[in-house]
């Protein structure tokens, strides 16, 4: 009996390890935290292996030692190893396998993990003159090869998918948001990284001490075009499959002139232009166009999309706010005029020039670069920060209002299509699911989804017990003289019969009785014996 407790004590180790590391991936995550982590570490890893050997052979100052760094590296990988190692013989992939140095040793036959013991043994062996950490960037590779997390992941979606057309699978990836389909949210989170890195290019790309890379800068921007070009020529092939495109004319062009869609044009087009315009132009302004790819991040982000909302409902009020501040803008900066005029000359010379003045004025963020100096351009510049500091404030309150009041609207919609998916207090995983991929466009976390949803499932089951209990409480009880009990019944039997003369209350009746959820095989005959109509004998 001890035997069997050690051997229990020592195997929850590495299950505790695992569930811990790698075992605790999100509902909609192919990858656990951890795993995310090391590929970060691994990619930052090799970017400075990159640097390292790039700045050898130069007299570029940097503010670091690489050979520092090269050893929290090591150390990293080494532990990563060695943690991996311990707790493989819980992972899934080798449950057929009982024998713990068996599953181990072929983990280690892996070729991922080959890759991994030859980024970091022969550092450790001879040092930083045999740098292989870049090898562990095969990680990355392998998830795309069979047996990896997104191989794996993307053969069940095929399998759940494959009676739907190409085209249809292609907009499940793209554009339709679920927690089913994990290879989505893999996609949109590969896609925000391209984007994030891409904005990252265009910002290093303008410091003139980077000058150097600008070959690099040059090739990592043709990759991300050619991804962002993928796409969007993918999302325009797939729009028609939306659910608003599914009818009338010139589908595709109606799926071009989708604010996304067009974001998605601009942010790919300072490239081509750069390409087919002649080289005497001043392309400066590409450069702009170039950041654009930033507003892509529209579409991943749900607050965005609510703020957007929320923009065009109250877009007639902010638009009367916006009047109201441009009209005060006018009037002060036109008094402004009047009376610095004559003692700024340079600085109030006409009203155009005054205006600049009376905006910061009113924004209360007086720069101090110009100032009245007269007394009564001093009183009008005190009341007007002080107007400023209300007028200028309102777009604001009615944004936050508007939003509140969205993300009120938004949890009340949340409520409905739980109560339109059950009234009997018990959801279903497919249920939930179907809750889930609805509110996907609801300025709420999943966080805060499925707590809503365990709340109104909560609430669901306080009501019917209540309705039960009351129920229970107004049932007639059962004398225990025979006599009486037997005249109970017969009123019983007398009532069920007067049932059948309420056409509703029948249809009702025989509607609950149909649902075997509902109602028992013995009920249902109780009910069809107590039948009295044309053709049914009559009591005697």
């Amino acid at each position: 009996m001890k035997r069997k407790i050690e051997i229990h004590e020592v195997d929850t180790k590495p299950q505790l390890i695992y569930n811990l590391f790698f075992g605790n991936k999100h509902s909609d995550s192919i990858l656990s935290k951890y795993e995310v982590l090391s590929f970060i570490i691994s990619i930052f890893g090799s970017i400075l292996f990159y640097l390292n050997y790039k700045f050898q052979d130069n007299d570029i100052y940097y503010p670091f030692h690489f050979n520092e760094i090269f050893y929290l590296f090591i150390i990293y990988f080494s532990f990563d190893f060695v943690l991996r190692l311990y707790s493989c013989v819980r992972d899934n992939k080798y449950r057929s396998e009982h024998n713990s140095f068996m599953i181990r040793m072929k983990w280690l036959g892996q070729p991922e993990n080959i890759f991994d013991l030859l980024s970091f043994i022969p550092s450790i062996i001879f040092g930083p003159t045999i740098d292989l950490r870049v090898l562990r960037l095969a990680r990355i590779v392998f998830l795309f090869l069979p047996g990896g997390a997104v191989f794996v992941e993307f053969k069940d979606f095929w399998l759940r998918h494959h009676s739907a057309s190409l085209r249809k699978k292609i907009y499940l990836l793209l554009f339709q948001h679920s927690d089913l389909e994990r290879l989505q949210h893999f996609i949109e989170r590969f896609f925000m990284l391209i984007i994030f890195s891409s904005i990252l290019t265009v910002i290093l790309e303008s410091i003139s001490s980077l000058k150097s890379f600008q070959t690099e800068f040059r090739i990592l921007d043709t990759i991300f075009v050619i991804v962002f070009s993928v796409e969007y020529i993918l999302r325009l092939i797939v729009c028609i499959e939306a659910p608003d495109l599914k009818s009338g004319h010139f589908r595709h062009l109606r799926g071009a002139f989708r604010g996304t869609q067009i974001i998605d044009l601009l942010s790919i087009l300072p490239f081509y232009l750069s390409i087919f315009l002649p080289s005497h132009l001043d392309l400066r302004f590409l450069r702009v166009l170039r950041l654009f790819p930033a507003l892509k991040l529209i579409r991943y982000s749900r607050a965005s999309r609510t703020l957007m909302r929320v923009l065009q409902d109250e877009w007639p009020v902010i638009a009367a706010s916006v009047f109201i501040m441009s009209i005060f803008v006018i009037i002060i900066a036109s008094l402004g005029y009047m009376f610095e005029h004559e003692a700024q000359p340079e600085k109030f010379e006409n009203i155009p020039q005054s205006i600049y003045w009376a905006a910061i004025t009113l924004a209360s963020v007086g720069y101090g670069d110009i100032s009245p100096l007269t007394p009564s351009g001093r009183v009008m510049t005190v009341l007007a920060a002080m107007i400023g500091i209300g007028i200028f404030a309102l777009p604001a309150a009615i944004l936050s209002s508007s939003f509140i009041d969205q993300m009120h609207r938004d949890r009340e919609i949340l409520r409905e299509n739980i109560h339109q998916v059950t009234s009997s207090g018990i959801l279903l995983n497919e249920a939930r699911h179907e809750i889930l991929r609805n509110s996907e466009d609801l300025s709420l976390s999943e966080t805060e989804i499925n707590r809503i949803i365990d709340q109104e499932i909560n609430r669901i089951n306080r009501e019917l017990k209540n309705r039960n209990k009351i129920v229970d409480e107004n049932f007639p009880r059962w004398s225990e003289n025979s006599d009486e009990a037997f005249e109970q019944y017969r009123r019983c039997v007398s009532w069920l019969r007067q049932i059948q003369f309420n056409e509703d209350a029948k249809r009702k009746f025989e509607f609950y009785l149909s649902s075997s959820d509902l109602a028992t095989k013995q009920e249902r005959i109780v009910w069809e014996a107590l039948k009295v109509g044309p053709g049914l004998p009559s009591e005697k």
